[in-house]
């Protein structure tokens, strides 16, 4: 390694690495704590789905920063200048995939939400026709099909 840009770097590249590794652990750690103290309490579902797109994203952003560090020490310009070109397009990438994983999640939960909202307690008005036997006698509501009964409902006396 020759003294230039490399060595002025190294100090960014260190604390980068060791600032994203802390930050995902730390965040991974609470989380996972809040989880286990609300497992009675409500569905936790959500926040190991949290846990995975947090450590998903923080391993992809650590590999490559940590890649581009290393590439550093190498005799190869090659592996430094394409390691270099993918750095900043590839934490895009972790940070965009963090985002579209929380919108895809909250999409779907909507969805069934809207799902149970439309099975549930829902009623729909189903016409039927006169019945077999020929029991109406009024001639519109034959003809309609429509069928109206009453119910009366007396407290008790």
């Amino acid at each position: 390694m020759t003294a230039g840009i490399g060595v002025v770097l190294m100090p960014f590249w260190v604390s980068t690495i060791l600032l994203n590794g802390y930050v995902s652990a730390a965040l991974i750690r609470r989380i996972y704590r809040t989880a286990k103290s609300c497992k009675y309490i409500m569905s936790v579902g959500r926040l190991h789905f949290f846990i995975r797109v947090v450590s998903e994203s923080g391993v992809l952003y650590f590999s490559i920063t940590f890649a581009h560090f290393l590439s550093r020490f190498g005799t190869s310009k090659f592996a430094t200048n394409i390691i270099s070109v993918l750095n900043a397009p590839v934490i895009g990438i972790a940070f965009n995939w963090f985002l579209i994983r929380v919108a895809i999640n909250k999409a779907i939960e909507a969805a069934k939400e809207a799902y149970r909202d439309q099975q549930k307690g829902i009623s729909t008005i189903r016409f039927n026709g006169p019945p077999a036997d020929g029991a109406l006698s009024d001639d519109a509501c034959a003809e309609t099909g429509v069928i109206i009964s009453t119910v009366v409902v007396s407290a008790g006396e």
